[in-house]
């Protein structure tokens, strides 16, 4: 049995645990498969060890972790899904950059570096990102995001 395959059993048996998949893969069928079926994190085994533990601190406080080209791929199959909304009034405008951000791929150390912010001022708009777009990990948030047109769109960057 595949990694894929072993979520499924990994949750009946242990609902709590928190899966990161660590592959070489970066398949988009693999990727959809993965979160789906409730992944935190979805890693390419060329991730660094910083990168693979930063993920997994990441993962066990909560969040999620993405590969920036999964994340980006993620991005883009959502953008091609979007619903017309009116969300963006919902987050604010330090939370849609954290948000953003997020969505490029980054992870909460490489945010607050960029940003000029504390990790733990990261950590507090991720969880409030979260609470208010009713979201469970990055990918979660990053679509309904993308649903209620917070994130801009390819098109909307290109204006």
């Amino acid at each position: 049995m595949d990694g894929l395959d072993a979520i499924p059993q990994l949750r009946a048996s242990a609902p709590d645990a928190k899966i990161i998949i660590l592959t070489q893969s970066d398949q988009e069928a693999d990727v959809l498969k993965a979160i789906s079926l409730g992944a935190s994190g979805y890693l390419l085994k060329s991730a660094t060890l910083e990168q693979l533990a930063e993920s997994i601190r990441t993962v066990h406080s909560g969040g999620a972790s993405l590969e920036g080209s999964v994340a980006k791929y993620i991005l883009a199959r959502m953008q091609s899904a979007l619903a017309p909304g009116g969300g963006q009034q919902l987050l604010s405008d330090r939370e849609c950059e954290v948000l953003s951000l997020i969505a490029e791929g980054k992870v909460k150390k490489e945010i607050a570096a960029q940003l000029g912010i504390s990790y733990t001022t990261v950590d507090t708009h991720v969880s409030r990102i979260y609470l208010k777009l009713n979201a469970t990990n990055a990918p979660a948030a990053v679509n309904k995001a993308h649903q209620l047109q917070i994130l801009p769109t390819d098109s909307d960057t290109n204006d």
